[in-house]
């Protein structure tokens, strides 16, 4: 946070139901590890789901407001983060790498692990960060380069987000991207429905690791800086927004963050644009009978299939990304697995021979 995005505003037309389709977001995520720190696939996929939920107004309020004055401007932001299935060399990927380096990432500088192509996908780096001397080391959270605010001359769009101390990752990560995608601070932007409160941070104590009572009734701007959007009544800071600093708190973005991020997409990052997107949720395993299951997800070697059914026999088929078939066989217990090891990475659909319209995806590392 240290180094982020000063927001050029441009003005384009809005109209009502233009971004009501969701925009997928092609997406490779680098773990950036020292000393055999590494973080899992299944880690990756869950700070990607809780993005993917921050920016679908699907998270849990972390708190109540006596005035719910900001509940109307709780926006679903139709934007989706979609994990690369092919790398830019054409092979099968599931949209994480994992890199050993000698130190931790420096802020404000390009990432030490190099981008994939910067007009084709968008690059997160999940690494330890260089700890500024006199900040607690979870303070210094991440930072992001944008088209209109590159940072290091860099032409490629990434964001950072710190995994050595920082206790809310997954917020991190969202407010980071929420800059790659034209946003600025909320002390910093000019949205009518954001009001201009900042929470402060403290170079003693860092952020706030919990959403106080404090935190909630914070009101660090009068109305004039807050903008006539708010019809005479002064408003608290907006800690529930993810690109406020209270990252304890936060759980939204506005309708007014929806349009410009939607516009900047469209005008800046078009070309990372996917027509649909394979499923970020390691939950989403089961067929509709409910009688098939599959772990592990993502897997190495070997993928296990409980069969409700203990006694039916059935038939599997296993297809890559082209839709091409690479392995079948039979269950007929309760409990099989299937080999997968001759499979290259990548993300694969298996069939059953009772319901065959209802695949199961699963990833290969």
């Amino acid at each position: 946070m240290k180094k982020v995005l000063c927001l050029t505003i441009f003005i384009l037309l809005f109209h009502k139901g233009v971004f009501s389709q969701t925009t997928y977001i092609k997406t490779v995520v680098h773990v950036l590890y020292t000393s055999g720190l590494d973080i899992s696939d299944a880690s990756v996929l869950n700070y990607i789901k809780d993005v993917n939920d921050g920016f679908a107004k699907q998270l849990t309020p972390t708190f109540t407001r006596v005035t719910p004055i900001f509940d109307t401007l709780w926006s679903n932001t139709n934007i989706q983060l979609c994990l690369a299935n092919f790398d830019p060399n054409g092979l099968p990927t599931n949209g994480i790498t994992h890199t050993l380096i000698s130190d931790p990432e420096y802020p404000g500088f390009t990432p030490s692990v190099a981008p994939w192509d910067g007009t084709h996908y968008f690059n997160i780096y999940l690494a330890p960060v260089y700890n500024e001397p006199g900040y607690p080391s979870f303070v210094l959270g991440g930072w992001a380069s944008t088209p209109t605010n590159p940072v290091s001359g860099s032409t490629c769009s990434f964001a950072i987000a710190s995994t050595n101390s920082i206790p809310y990752i997954s917020e991190l990560l969202t407010h980071e991207i929420g800059h790659v995608f034209g946003l600025d601070h909320l002390s910093d932007d000019a949205i009518s429905d954001t009001p201009k409160g900042i929470e402060p941070v403290s170079p003693s104590t860092g952020y706030s690791t919990s959403c106080s009572s404090t935190l909630q009734s914070a009101n660090t701007s009068n109305l004039s800086q807050d903008g006539m959007h708010w019809g005479g009544i002064d408003p608290p800071d907006m800690v529930e927004n993810f690109m406020g600093l209270s990252f304890c708190c936060s759980y939204m973005f506005t309708n007014g963050q929806k349009s410009l991020m939607q516009a900047y997409i469209q005008t800046y990052l078009s070309g990372w644009i996917s027509s649909s997107c394979f499923t970020t949720n390691i939950n989403d395993f089961t067929l509709g009978s409910a009688a098939l299951e599959l772990y592990p997800n993502p897997a190495i070697d070997k993928i296990y299939i409980s069969n409700a059914k203990t006694e039916q026999k059935q038939r599997y088929l296993i297809t890559n990304n082209l839709g091409e078939n690479v392995l079948s066989g039979e269950i007929n217990n309760n409990n099989t697995a299937i080999n997968i090891v001759s499979l290259a990475k990548g993300i694969y659909m298996i069939r059953f021979s009772n319901n065959t319209n209802n695949p199961l995806k699963f990833i290969k590392q």
